[in-house]
Formats: structure tokens, C-alpha cells, sequence
């Protein structure tokens, strides 16, 4: 049923709408958001800003990710030598916040290195107006409080933030368009000068809102569901030893003795795409820990139907809630292992039959797919192949002593629980270490 919603027909060319419930999202990601917009203004959108996403220009932006990447692994260095305990989650926000920012903008929001309440991260800073919007927006502990979702003071505080955000994006979009000209303008443009090129058109008011829900799309995209991603990932190959071994013997092969930047960088296409099993683990991860679903829905009187199980079923005015964690667990398409955290699986016959079905959705299919994809998985792998080599991860639980089983918990996406806090370690059968620093 979920492949046929998502498919597009001769009466809804680019699949069923999006469910008006989403628009609770426009505070975070902007009104007229790539995620938010319907029919030939979401095609305008898309076609616009597509080839930023493009696998080839993604390539080009490698040294980026690699360059704030050596900077996650330091602090990972520092919280191994002093065995403090780390939440992972944060380290890896501000990581994916400092690539996003980078790769699509052109900024840098330095994000990892802010200390205390400055910059970005300063009372009236893009990253704090960012997560007082999420947490406004929803709140766990708060989503049942009527005290809370129905406050008079709710929307006042998500209008201030968003003012915020929307002026400091401004700036920044002026800026950086500006330097566009620039006979210094890096050879290596972001996505947003992919998509605004100096002569293709002027940068009027409704331009520059377009830009700036595109690009608060992208930066929550990132920050929220491919930090989710990460931590799991992470979390799921420490914790059992042969999927580590086998990341860790594939990473060997790879990389040698080499720092593992410097083989990426020389050969990017060719070392990513040779991850194999790598990518079945964060596909695995993806499958059983999904970060986020989708909602759709058709107006009364469209007459729309779908088959399910042989019978015709009319979903003419229904909200339709594609969840991502039962679909991937069915186990119709994954066997009696569809609890069962295997990437061995693939690898598997079976599995071309099971995508073609649309029982994988992580991402979504059809037109409405998420553009953003690639990036994700190129941003993982480079942190896993970073992290895994030189690593022990150990969970912690909650008092910071006993381990506990992590599970996820819903603030506008999914998300582990505790941020997954962990005691980071170097690699206890690591017999030379290699440096990613550069000399300066």
C-alpha cells in the first residue's frame, strides 16, 4: 500500500499530497520548504535545486566533509585520553551542522569548536534559534502537557525564533552571494551557488524566502535525521564484535596505513563505492532505526484507491501515516530475521525483489524521495570509516555507570533517547595510529 501512495498516477503526477499536519513543520523548515510544497511549485523546487544533490558535485565537496570530520575525531581523541563519558550525539550534530552548513551554504558555523553561548551558538545565533524552534515545536516530556501545546506564550517564542533564524539566513545568503563574484570565490562552489548563479536571475524578496526554507530544510535535515543515523550506526556495530571485525578488515583493506582522508581524497569515488559492507550496515541501521516517517493524504471525492491483500480500498479524505519502523519490519518481505540487526542480508538474492516491492522506505521512494540522500550516506560513510579503525564505543546508561538497552523517542523525528552517551576508547588491539592531523 505504502508503494502505491507514494507512486505517481495519471491523477497525481507527483504522488499524493503531503497531510496538512506537516505544516507544523514551517516554523523549523520554512513555508514554502521543498518538504512543505505541492504539485508544480514543488517541481519548481526540485528541478531547482537538484543539481546540487547531484552524486558529481557531491564529490567535489569531499575535502569539506573530511576537513570537519578531522575535527570530530579530535575531540574523540580527547574524550578517549581523559575517559570521560560523551554524548555522541551532540558531537555528531555539531559535525553534521558544520558539513551542512559548508556544503550547501558556503558557512561555516563552526559549531564543534564554539565554546559557551557565543557565536552561532549565542543568544541570538542560528543554531540556538534552530533548537528553540525544535523544542517548541515538540517537546517528549511536554506533548501531553494542554498547559504547554495549547500556550499563549508558544507561538509568540516559535515567531521570535524564526524571525532569528530567518535574518541571520539572510545575511548569510546576501553574503555569500556577493562573494560570488569575487575574483577569490572558491573553485568549489556550494550548493547554493549551484543553484543561484550570478546573471541567471536577481535575488528578489520571494527568491531569497524560497532559499531560506530550502536551506533551513537542509540544515534540520541534517542536524536532526543524519546525526540520528550516525549515532545508530555506531551504537549498532559496537555492540557486536563480528559486524565490527568485518567493518574494521574492510577498512584495513581500503585504507592500509594510510590516513584515511588522504586516500579518500585521492580516490573518492572509488574508496566510497568500495564500502560494501559498510553500506550494508548503515543500510541496516537505516532499516531498523528509520529517524523519520511520512504523512500523506487525498481530499474527498478524488476517487483515489489502492489494493491491499487482494481487496480495493478507497482512501478518498484519509490521513495516511507511513510508518517506517513496521514496513521495515514485516516480516512478508524480511523473513523471519526482520527483528535481526544482519547487513549480511544485503547481500542476499532476495533483496532486489524486496526493494522493487517498496518494503525499504528510509528515504522514501518516487518523486518525493528526499533529495538530500547522498549526501547522508557519503557523510557516514566518512565517519564510520574515521571513527571505526580507531574506536571502542561503550554504552553507558542513564546513572553513567550501568549500561542499559538505548531506544528512540520522538521530537519531531526520531531520536535515541539519551543522545547516546558513551565512553570512548582507543582501539585496544591497535597496533599503529594513524594520524589524520595535518602538519600546519
Amino acid at each position: 500500500m505504502a508503494e502505491e501512495i507514494s507512486r505517481p498516477s495519471p491523477a497525481l503526477p507527483y504522488s499524493m499530497a503531503k497531510d496538512q499536519s506537516l505544516s507544523r513543520f514551517q516554523w523549523i523548515l520554512g513555508k514554502e520548504s521543498i518538504v512543505l510544497a505541492e504539485g508544480e511549485e514543488w517541481k519548481r523546487l526540485r528541478k531547482r535545486f537538484n543539481p546540487g544533490f547531484q552524486p558529481t558535485h557531491l564529490y567535489t565537496l569531499l575535502p569539506v566533509i573530511l576537513k570537519k570530520s578531522r575535527t570530530f575525531t579530535k575531540k574523540l581523541r580527547a574524550a578517549a585520553t581523559s575517559q570521560e563519558v560523551v554524548t555522541l550525539g551532540n558531537c555528531i550534530q555539531d559535525l553534521i551542522i558544520d558539513i551542512v552548513g559548508e556544503v550547501t551554504m558556503g558557512y561555516d558555523f563552526k559549531a564543534q569548536v564554539t565554546v559557551g553561548a557565543t557565536g552561532e551558538k549565542g543568544p541570538k545565533g542560528a543554531l540556538t534559534a534552530l533548537r528553540k524552534i525544535v523544542e517548541w515545536t515538540y517537546n517528549e516530556e511536554r506533548a501531553f502537557n494542554p498547559f504547554h501545546r495549547f500556550s499563549l506564550l508558544r507561538p509568540i517564542v516559535l515567531r521570535y525564533y524564526s524571525r532569528i533564524l530567518d535574518a541571520r539566513f539572510s545575511e548569510i545568503i546576501r553574503s555569500q552571494m556577493a562573494k560570488t563574484t569575487e575574483k577569490s570565490a572558491p573553485s568549489v562552489p556550494s550548493i547554493l551557488k549551484i543553484v543561484l548563479r550570478p546573471g541567471d536571475e536577481p535575488l528578489t524578496p520571494k527568491l531569497l524566502r524560497q532559499t531560506i526554507s530550502q536551506m533551513k530544510t537542509f540544515l534540520f535535515a541534517g542536524e536532526d535525521t543524519t546525526s540520528t543515523i550516525a549515532q545508530w550506526a555506531i551504537y549498532n556495530i559496537s555492540r557486536r564484535p563480528q559486524i565490527l571485525a568485518r567493518v574494521r578488515a574492510e577498512h584495513e583493506a581500503i585504507f592500509g596505513d594510510r590516513p584515511v582522508d588522504e586516500v579518500i581524497a585521492e580516490r573518492p569515488k572509488e574508496v566510497l563505492n568500495g564500502m560494501v559492507y559498510t553500506n550494508a550496515v548503515i543500510k541496516e541501521t537505516l532499516r531498523l532505526n528509520p529517524p523519520a516517517a511520512t504523512a500523506r493524504s487525498t481530499p474527498k471525492g478524488s476517487g483515489f484507491e489502492v489494493v491491499a491483500d487482494g481487496r480495493r480500498i478507497r482512501l478518498d479524505g484519509a490521513l495516511l501515516l507511513l510508518n517506517h519502523h513496521i514496513i521495515h519490519r514485516n516480516e512478508k518481505y524480511w523473513g523471519p530475521t526482520a527483528c535481526d540487526f544482519l547487513p549480511e542480508r544485503w547481500f542476499s538474492p532476495e533483496i532486489k525483489d524486496i526493494l522493487a516491492a517498496g518494503a525499504f522506505r528510509t528515504f522514501e521512494r518516487g518523486p518525493r524521495a528526499c533529495i538530500g540522500q547522498e549526501l547522508a550516506m557519503m557523510e557516514i560513510k566518512v565517519i564510520l570509516a574515521l571513527t571505526c579503525r580507531e574506536f571502542d564505543f561503550e554504552k553507558v546508561g542513564y546513572d553513567g555507570i550501568a549500561q542499559e538497552e538505548v531506544y528512540d523517542v520522538y521530537a519531531m523525528t526520531h531520536h535515541p533517547v539519551d543522545r547516546m552517551r558513551m565512553r570512548v576508547k582507543f582501539r585496544q588491539d591497535l597496533r599503529r595510529v594513524v594520524s589524520l592531523e595535518r602538519v600546519e
